[in-house]
């Protein structure tokens, strides 16, 4: 998408990307692995259709107003594995922001390191304290590994969503902290 970016556009921000919504029809019992493929049916759907090019479109001349959504979209990128060797022994990624603070929305970083010997798993999340609070994005992150390593693809949306309720829980029992202290 940059050779289709603006000659004067800022370096300083990374995240130039085509949003592309999908959705998709799914009940409690629908399963995981049955949700994935209906999403990936419908992504390759609106590539088909430019849906990357309709999206620069409504950047450039404005999209139609709807109604405002409470909440901050959740953008997940999942970027692979480094492999490190030589005098690298180990790698370390992060998101940082540019926007105006509280930015809304709560990017995540995926990745792996292998260093040959050992493969380690890497999450990182930024977020503003002012859209989340600690506890909240220190269970947001940990329910995201927790999703990776305990939740069957055969599994139905309704019991993993009951499983990682009970384990919000069980997170928020060891963060239960106060955020911020004031001193006067």
């Amino acid at each position: 998408m940059r050779n289709n970016a603006s000659k004067n556009l800022d370096l300083r921000q990374g995240q130039y990307i085509a949003n592309i919504p999908i959705s998709i029809k799914a009940t409690t019992d629908t399963t995981i692995r049955e949700m994935m493929n209906l999403y990936r049916k419908d992504m390759k759907e609106k590539l088909a259709n430019k849906a990357t090019f309709q999206f620069m479109k409504g950047m450039k001349d404005g999209f139609p107003e709807g109604p405002i959504i409470n909440g901050a979209p959740i953008i997940l990128s999942s970027i692979g594995n480094f492999t490190v060797h030589g005098p690298l022994t180990d790698a370390y990624m992060m998101t940082t922001s540019y926007g105006d603070v509280p930015f809304a929305h709560l990017p995540m970083i995926m990745y792996s390191v292998d260093d040959g010997k050992k493969k380690k798993f890497v999450l990182s999340c930024n977020y503003s304290t002012k859209t989340l609070s600690s506890r909240e994005g220190t269970a947001f992150t940990a329910l995201t590994a927790y999703s990776l390593k305990n939740i069957d693809l055969n599994m139905k949306i309704g019991e993993a969503v009951d499983r990682l309720i009970e384990e919000k829980k069980n997170i928020y029992k060891k963060t239960n902290t106060i955020d911020r202290v004031i001193k006067f």
